[in-house]
């Protein structure tokens, strides 16, 4: 085993067939006016902003009183002189990045790229007619902080997502930020467990057509469920995914290998640009990257789903069975649990509170698991017993076979005596050589596990009518807070997620509120809920890095959304967060701004715009949730505009697009996971949800799939 993960083998950047030169340099004019260089006057250097020498000494000084391991005066000069697009791993995940996107997504913007090029353009967004690319860095940085203000909402979502862009690509490639911090890619005495021999199917050689018992689609938390149980009740099982398996020595995956674990390379927005959200899309699915949170379905949401809705299964032992089933099988435990600092904030800042606070199982297989938030990147000890690590080889030990690489195009039907069936899918192979092979699977039986954006797809893509297709998306949006402490916090560092608090879980006495989370403190995460407010402010934050503890504030939303196809077949997603959701996240940012300062934040910043940090250096043991410059702060914090068109929420979960019903006039599917529609199709996967789940929504897909496969297995 080597000292540090393998680096996965990367496609070549291809000649762009939409941004041409002319874009590339109107984009990235625009990503260094984000982040850009700052230099002392008196510098000659080009394409910088320069400030006084006197600025730059009261900054520089200003930050050694705040941190407890402040760069030197030259590390400080050269990491406030360094421009992202002089760095050729920050050009190359941009290209990367966009490269990711649906090519309707690059077209547009092309076109936006494409206008702010030109002398119009620029007359329209910087009121100068000097082309944008050659206007100075200055000027630039400037325009992008008037488009933040502007009442055109055209101009701040332009702002929004150039912002988000600059900050990404740039927190996940800058070598100086990451020595300043302190931070490294892997952890200390790196191990790689055992790879899993899966021996999946080459369709160079297999047969064109595959015959099989069962075929499940996808290898996530609900098809991996389905692939044991149903193989070890004797079933011949196909689990297929387009996605591939990446062994231990391959994890955690490096920033450019993104997109091998996430669809869209964790750049999935919604159309109106208010919702950003990760979506795994690897071998494994979301069991290979979540945060090891392992929490039952809360009773107040079964209650909800087994009364308001009519869904019996919810309120019967046998459900309670299929929860505590599988988190045996896990090994779910919360025993010797160690705590990191953002945890203990959570945990000992609720008890001097007096609000209701928890530990959270983890789904380990023992209390030496030390991947830190790497993990959200994949395991390389194999301690998270995701799907790769124990449900897969489960089933594979009794028989099941696998295909990665495997994009399905269709599920195939027979419509003998007026009845449809499903008899198996159509879809395309791709090998990791890039070789393509159409493949068919005959099957008796075929189960949906693609996730809650892509099994809706793959039900329309089929010719499957209901209405319900697609609709009641939940997304469980969150709002962010970071506060920095005055000592390095070593976030990155312990299990990501072993507390939370639920003391607002349910604020409107309906089983809807907030939950207070730890957040994943890789530096994509944790920098990007540094606000940026102007250029120079931003770039001094990221530095507190090594200080700080990020949280979320996430909600169970009655919000709902849809998830449809757009004009190249990728899911576009229509989500906006209401006012009522919007306010519970205002709950929820405020609640861990109190329990931050009352632990000794230093700074205080959420990522609402046109609020300030807040800054305290009054000790510890004197503070009071009732002091009253943090109570001014607070006020002015709960008053500003949450509103989608300013702020960015964020969504790890998707949940509910084929949702659960006791009617095809309600819903996709019914209590067994069968679909309305369709005989011999079943569906097992968050998209089930009737509605979202209030929690961490892993052990609930597990529940719910471990009954729908065992009554499968019982026809």
């Amino acid at each position: 085993m080597g000292s540090v993960p393998i680096p996965p083998p990367l496609p070549t950047l291809k000649q762009d067939n939409v941004f041409t030169n002319k874009h590339w340099r109107v984009l990235f004019a625009l990503l260094d006016a984000a982040i850009p260089s700052i230099v002392s006057s008196g510098t000659s250097e080009s394409n910088c902003v320069s400030i006084s020498q006197d600025e730059f000494q009261e900054i520089y000084e200003n930050l050694q009183r705040s941190m407890k391991s402040p760069p030197s005066l030259e590390q400080f000069r050269t990491y406030m002189a360094s421009r992202p697009s002089g760095d050729v791993r920050f050009v190359e995940n941009v290209k990367r990045t966009l490269g990711a996107l649906s090519p309707s997504s690059r077209v547009q913007l092309g076109r936006v790229l494409g206008f702010l090029g030109t002398r119009l353009g620029s007359l329209v967004s910087t009121w100068s007619l000097t082309p944008f690319p050659d206007q100075p860095l200055h000027a630039r940085v400037a325009a992008l902080k008037s488009w933040q203000q502007s009442w055109f909402s055209i101009w701040p979502m332009l702002a929004r997502t150039f912002v988000a862009l600059a900050k990404t690509c740039w927190s996940q490639t800058d070598t100086l930020l990451y020595n300043l911090s302190g931070f490294t890619g892997q952890q200390e005495g790196y191990q790689a467990a055992s790879s899993v021999e899966f021996n999946f199917i080459d369709a160079t050689i297999e047969s064109e057509t595959i015959d099989t018992d069962i075929v499940i689609v996808g290898s996530g938390c609900g098809g991996a469920v389905c692939a044991k149980v149903l193989s070890e009740a004797g079933h011949r099982v196909l689990v297929v995914d387009k996605g591939y398996y990446f062994p231990p020595d391959h994890l955690p995956m490096p920033i450019e290998g993104l997109q091998y674990l996430f669809q869209g390379g964790a750049s999935l927005s919604s159309t109106d640009g208010s919702m950003f959200t990760a979506v795994a899309s690897c071998w494994g699915g979301g069991g290979t990257v979540n945060w090891s949170a392992s929490l039952h379905t809360p009773d107040y949401v079964r209650k909800e789903w087994a009364v308001d809705e009519g869904l019996e299964l919810f309120s019967t032992p046998h459900y309670q069975e299929c929860l505590d089933r599988v988190c045996d099988f896990m090994r779910v435990n919360s025993s010797e649990l160690s705590h990191n600092f953002t945890n203990r904030v959570l945990l000992d800042g609720s008890s001097k509170l007096g609000w209701e606070c928890q530990t959270v199982p983890q789904n380990i297989r023992s209390a030496g698991h030390n991947c830190g938030s790497r993990c959200g990147f994949g395991c390389s000890g194999s301690q998270k017993q995701g799907p790769t690590v124990s449900w897969l080889p489960a089933a594979g030990k009794a028989g099941a076979r696998f295909m990665e690489g495997l994009d399905v195009s269709k599920i195939l039907f027979d419509h003998t005596d007026g009845m449809k069936k499903a008899t198996g899918l159509l879809g395309t192979w791709y090998s990791r050589e890039g070789v393509q092979r159409s493949v068919r699977v005959k099957a008796k039986k075929v189960v949906v596990s693609a996730g809650t954006l892509n099994t809706p797809l793959i039900l329309l893509r089929s010719g499957l009518k209901n209405p319900n297709i697609g609709s009641n998306l939940h997304l469980h949006p969150t709002g962010n807070v970071v506060a920095t402490f005055g000592q390095d916090t070593y976030g990155w560092e312990g299990g990501i997620l072993t507390s939370l608090v639920s003391e607002f879980g349910n604020l409107d006495g309906q089983g809807y509120g907030v939950r207070l989370e730890p957040c994943n403190m890789m530096p994509q995460y944790a920098i990007f809920g540094f606000p940026w407010d102007n250029a120079l402010q931003f770039k001094i934050d990221a530095l507190k890095y090594r200080q700080s503890a990020c949280f979320i504030a996430l909600t169970r939303d009655r919000t709902s959304g849809k998830i449809s196809p757009d004009q190249d077949g990728y899911p576009a997603i229509t989500y906006t967060p209401d006012e009522s959701d919007r306010a519970h996240i205002r709950t929820g940012i405020v609640a861990i701004a109190k329990l931050c300062y009352i632990q000794g934040a230093m700074e205080l910043f959420a990522l609402v715009p046109g609020v300030p940090s807040f800054k305290c250096s009054r000790a510890t043991d004197n503070r009071h949730i009732e002091d009253a410059d943090f109570v001014a702060w607070l006020d002015r914090l709960e008053h500003a505009d949450h509103k989608p068109s300013s702020v960015i929420y964020g969504s790890a979960h998707q949940m509910g697009t084929c949702r659960m019903s006791t009617s095809e006039k309600t819903g996709v599917v019914d209590q067994n996971g069968k679909v309305w529609e369709a005989e011999d199709l079943y569906i097992a996967d968050a998209s089930v949800f009737p509605s979202a789940s209030g929690a961490n929504p892993m052990i609930t897909v597990m529940g719910i799939s471990d009954h729908i496969a065992r009554g499968i297995a019982a026809q």
